[in-house]
């Protein structure tokens, strides 16, 4: 599989600009050369940064995934250090039927949680709190992540 660790963080940039810029595939698959891309892998990559650039969907993402997802300014080491995220107005009878949880950081594109949802909890004011463990810290290759007004989401 092809990841987006044939590039370095300034070349990552370089490229994304020059398609945002409307530079011709031609003369991005000869900065890919330039950078070293083996030239099987360019037009994968041109392809999975041209859809970057472009943006993706929140629900979009992972189309096997299947749970609760949430974009969050927070910094994600501290909601995994605290075990839950919410206080959210959500539907509980809802909520109870999954057992995923995916947490994508406005703040750091491409950074989210992936965890197993242990328990969800009803506070006192009627929002919800969902408790979670066994999570990972992940990068995901698209960080262009386009985020609804609503920040919370059930993806089915």
């Amino acid at each position: 599989m092809l990841v987006m660790n044939n590039l370095n963080a300034k070349q990552h940039k370089a490229i994304l600009s020059a398609i945002r810029e409307g530079k011709k595939e031609g003369k991005i698959l000869q900065q890919l050369e330039w950078f070293d891309v083996e030239k099987g892998n360019q037009g994968k990559l041109y392809e999975l940064l041209s859809e970057e650039a472009a943006g993706a969907q929140f629900d979009q993402l992972d189309p096997n995934f299947i749970g609760l997802g949430y974009a969050t300014k927070e910094n994600l080491n501290d909601i995994i250090a605290r075990g839950w995220m919410g206080d959210w107005k959500i539907d509980l009878e809802r909520a109870a039927q999954y057992s995923k949880l995916r947490i994508h950081s406005m703040e750091d594109r491409g950074l989210y949680i992936d965890a197993t949802i242990d328990t969800i909890e009803e506070l006192d004011n009627g929002k919800k709190r969902v408790h979670f463990d066994s999570c990972n810290l992940c990068r995901h290759w698209h960080s262009n992540v386009k985020f609804d007004r609503n920040v919370f989401s059930y993806i089915n």
